[in-house]
């Protein structure tokens, strides 16, 4: 998209050919291309089985990067990687890390499902929903000049020191050569070879002003004190109410490593049941014990049609914190035409089960395919009193690949914050982080100051605005300016990013 770094015009030329023929990789002046983006035409997850990629997919990628390396010598200086958009995990394709930067687009999609479930609030598709995508508002970035060669004199200064120098954007961390450092210590030093990483709206907000005047004002954060870290941290409340209780409903390629990742994240004493009307455990071929988990979480699979009332009771429906609605397709992506029909459904056939008016209704987790049909499914959600996380899956895959396609190193960046290596987004509600009984009202330049008292960087505010079932709907502020009053509810939730719980 244009206005991603200009607001110039954009010219679209499609040429036909074939994209492992050499002449006509020629005819479209690949050798002379700023970036270069590779779809594989056999995206499909079935074309992956536990790890290994089929024949064919393997043919055709290595046909189309031998062609590419041999038009476009990486030893030529400023020529960027071409970017591979491959299905399956990172570690299938490492012969190819060399050349290429590969991009796993489905696997963002899969940690994010994970991500959701699991969260002690909800609203995270909200946030990743409007981050990967390319529609404006803000998004994840890095300088494209080391500070050595743009920015000397910030060269030597402490990481604590560089949010002032950066007022309309938040600072998460900085690139040093090749190694990826999300929300270092206060106390690092700044480096020639460094770039900054941080959210903003447009790349014009990474050029730091040698001065500004409101950080001047900002008196030091003092530290929480250890007592008081716990609830503020989310560590306390925030924990409890991480689900337990987790209900997934279908099946599809990835089935295996949703279930495994939750698993390995989930709180004690939580478990998984799994209701499929296709096959059973032994027929999916689930392992119940690769990988082995952290914490020992059983996982319990039922037959029968996701859409009968009498088999969602008896996997345990009306007992769930959270529901998890994996669409089963074949097409290249997460999602289809189809998949959105099937979600709406499910959740039409949940909101009729009969649920106990005293107990709160779980949170519903699944990816949608249009944004037309994303209002449908929300509102439906809003109307049955369910709590949701609705992805916009195949917005996000098709998004990501742009934001890495001008930025390659940010997809080391999603990976780590949806791999919770270093960093990750996290949300937090006003009363567990503020612990105000009436809430919260100041300015976000207050919250910035009191969150940063947590050794967490606010990054936005999520309202909720409640609904007669019980559900919220919820309203993204993402990088306000830094004088914008918020009134916030204890409902209402701060957009940090932290390190993993």
């Amino acid at each position: 998209r244009p206005d991603m770094w200009g607001n110039g015009p954009l010219n679209i030329v499609t040429r036909q050919g074939d994209p492992k023929s050499l002449e006509d990789l020629q005819n479209v002046c690949v050798k002379d291309a700023a970036h270069v983006l590779m779809l594989s035409c056999q995206k499909n997850r079935e074309e992956v089985v536990d790890g290994e990629a089929s024949p064919l997919l393997l043919r055709e990628i290595r046909t189309k990067t031998s062609l590419l390396e041999r038009l476009r010598p990486m030893e030529e200086e400023g020529m960027k990687a071409p970017v591979l958009s491959l299905p399956g995990q990172a570690e299938l394709w490492t012969e190819l890390e060399q050349g290429f930067t590969i991009c796993e687009d489905q696997e963002f999609v899969g940690k994010l499902l994970t991500q959701c479930c699991l969260s002690p609030e909800h609203g995270l598709a909200v946030l990743y929903n409007k981050i990967m995508l390319t529609q404006g508002g803000c998004h994840f970035m890095y300088s494209e000049e080391t500070l050595g060669s743009s920015r000397r004199w910030l060269v030597g200064k402490r990481y604590a020191e560089l949010q002032k120098h950066f007022p309309e954007a938040v600072v998460c961390g900085i690139l040093r050569g090749e190694e990826l450092m999300m929300m270092p210590e206060d106390e690092t030093e700044l480096q020639n070879d460094d770039r900054i990483i941080a959210m903003a709206s447009d790349h014009t907000k990474l050029r730091p002003q040698l001065f500004s005047r409101f950080f001047a004002r900002d008196s030091p954060v003092p530290l929480l004190t250890e007592a008081a870290q716990p609830a503020a941290a989310g560590k306390g409340l925030g924990e409890e109410r991480r689900p337990k209780n987790i209900l997934v409903l279908n099946w599809n390629e990835r089935g295996q490593t949703t279930v495994d990742e939750i698993r390995q994240n989930a709180p004690r004493g939580a478990r998984v049941d799994v209701l499929t009307d296709k096959k059973n455990m032994e027929e999916l071929g689930y392992n119940d014990n690769h990988p082995l988990p952290r914490r020992r979480v059983p996982v319990k699979f039922w037959r029968g049609n996701t859409l009968e009332p009498s088999n969602l009771e008896q996997a345990g429906v009306l007992e769930a914190d959270c529901i998890l609605i994996l669409s089963d397709t074949d097409a290249p992506s997460n999602v289809d035409q189809f998949s959105d029909s099937e979600l709406f459904s499910t959740i039409d056939t949940l909101s009729k089960l009969h649920w106990h008016p005293s107990k709160p209704r779980p949170r519903v987790v699944g990816t949608v395919y249009s944004l037309e049909n994303y209002v449908s499914i929300r509102s439906l959600c809003l109307k049955a009193g369910f709590k949701y996380d609705l992805i916009l899956a195949d917005k996000i895959e098709s998004g990501a690949l742009v934001h890495i396609l001008l930025q390659p190193k940010l997809e080391q960046i999603f990976h780590s914050l949806l791999s919770k290596d270093r960093a990750e987004l996290q949300i937090k509600s006003v009363g567990d982080l503020f612990k105000e009984e009436d809430g919260f009202v100041g300015s976000f330049r207050e919250i910035q100051r009191r969150v940063k008292g947590n050794r967490q960087l606010a990054l936005g505010v999520l309202r909720v605005t409640p609904t007669e079932a019980g559900g919220g709907k919820l309203t993204l502020s993402l990088i306000p300016k830094q004088d914008e009053v918020f009134s916030l509810a204890q409902r209402d939730k701060i957009i940090v990013l932290g390190k993993p719980k």
